[in-house]
């Protein structure tokens, strides 16, 4: 029996972005369009910097896409839980990466790049002078987990300051040789009941974000697409 219900990811609205010519569909459940926004359908020219939201002179420039939770109640008293956040962003990645740079069609330099966020990510942290007991974050580019859905390779770690709130499922993809598809989703701790059902209360919401993730599509500009498959036919060919 299930203690917790959320989105229903079978009712849901399709959120299309034209990204310069790559696709990118976004199933919003019905009962989670109250809490959402999002940028305008049309996201053109990912090179100009005026394309972006937030512009640090030492961070990549960040493009927000969507925005959105999923409500939780449990399902014996009915009463509200906590909220899943979700979050999209295309990260233009330039040189803030390590060096040498490579392709980021490339899964290994993906792998190097993203590694590299969240160690920045750490060290803000830090010199906030956080406890670092409470870090979560991969040890190594190997600590990275992976999983491919619907032709889409996402990269998975968890990561952040894990004190009062749980760590944050971040998931990224590349979607052209220079930028990023980032996904930030943020579960509840759900502290009720006995530890045994808190438990399943979390591994319950963690699922349906691997569901919702599972759900999303990205049908790539020819251009983007034939860099894909050149990529593909280099490692292949080694």
């Amino acid at each position: 029996m299930k203690l917790i219900s959320g989105p229903d990811f079978e009712n849901s609205s399709i959120f299309v972005f034209d990204i310069d010519g790559t696709q990118l569909s976004i199933p919003v459940p019905e009962d989670a369009l109250d809490d959402t926004m999002s940028a305008d359908a049309s996201i053109k020219n990912l090179t100009d910097n005026e394309t972006y939201d937030v512009l640090e002179s030492d961070y990549m420039p960040i493009k927000r896409v969507l925005k959105t939770q999923f409500r939780y109640v449990d399902t014996v008293n009915e009463l509200a839980l906590e909220s899943t956040s979700v979050m999209f962003r295309i990260l233009k990645v330039d040189n803030f990466r390590p060096i040498p740079q490579e392709n980021l069609l490339h899964k290994h330099e993906v792998r190097r790049v993203f590694f590299h966020i969240l160690c920045d990510l750490k060290k803000s942290l830090e010199n906030d002078g956080l406890e670092k007991a409470y870090f979560v974050f991969p040890e190594s580019e190997e600590d990275i987990k992976e999983i491919n859905c619907n032709q889409i390779h996402w990269l998975i770690a968890l990561n952040g300051f894990a004190r009062i709130v749980p760590p944050e499922h971040t998931f990224v993809t590349p979607i052209t040789n220079n930028h990023l598809l980032m996904i930030d989703i943020n579960t509840g701790t759900y502290p009720f009941g006995t530890d045994e059902q808190s438990a399943q209360m979390r591994a319950e919401a963690k699922a349906d974000v691997f569901d919702f993730i599972r759900s999303i599509r990205i049908e790539f500009s020819p251009e983007v697409q034939a860099e894909i498959d050149e990529v593909r036919g280099a490692m292949e060919a080694l």
